[in-house]
């Protein structure tokens, strides 16, 4: 392949996600989704925007209360290189976030497993709150984080009272 040719493959995948971006802020989640799976399935060599790909279509699943999917992409989104440090925050912040949402649609059983999930990433994210930039994320991590260790102990106590 050509370096012009590269150049233009990048600057499709930058069109192409900006567009999927209109469509999510749109909320047209059918039209971004479609766009997102099709750039994923294509070839694209920089990590830094499968990540931010990946991370769209995982807050598109959230969106639209499809928690499993969510948490299925946020994962894949972490196993790939990032260097940004607020970038992984914020994955991280979204899968807990999502975990702990999963948890209001199961059982009991299950609502503690999720919960505990949710509250070990939330517990790695605590470690790096430092790292947060953003004093709304920042304020807005720590309340969730407060209400979910909130819910754990109640969730562990009625547990342990049976």
């Amino acid at each position: 392949m050509l370096s012009s040719d590269i150049k233009d493959e990048e600057r499709k995948v930058e069109i192409l996600t900006s567009l999927g971006n209109i469509y999510k802020d749109k909320k047209e989640y059918k039209k971004a989704e479609k766009i997102y799976t099709e750039l994923l399935s294509s070839d694209i060599k920089d990590e830094e925007r499968k990540v931010e790909i990946l991370t769209n279509l995982g807050n598109i699943y959230k969106d639209k209360k499809e928690y499993e999917k969510a948490e299925k992409i946020y994962k894949k989104a972490l196993t790939l290189s990032i260097k940004e440090e607020e970038k992984k925050i914020e994955i991280l912040f979204s899968l807990g976030c999502v975990l702990r949402d999963m948890a209001n649609c199961l059982s009991e059983k299950q609502l503690f497993c999720y919960i505990k999930k949710s509250l070990n990433v939330f517990v790695d994210l605590f470690k790096k709150r430092h790292l947060i930039k953003n004093k709304d994320i920042k304020r807005e991590f720590v309340k969730i984080f407060r209400d979910t260790c909130r819910d754990f102990r109640k969730l562990n106590k009625k547990t342990e009272d049976k």
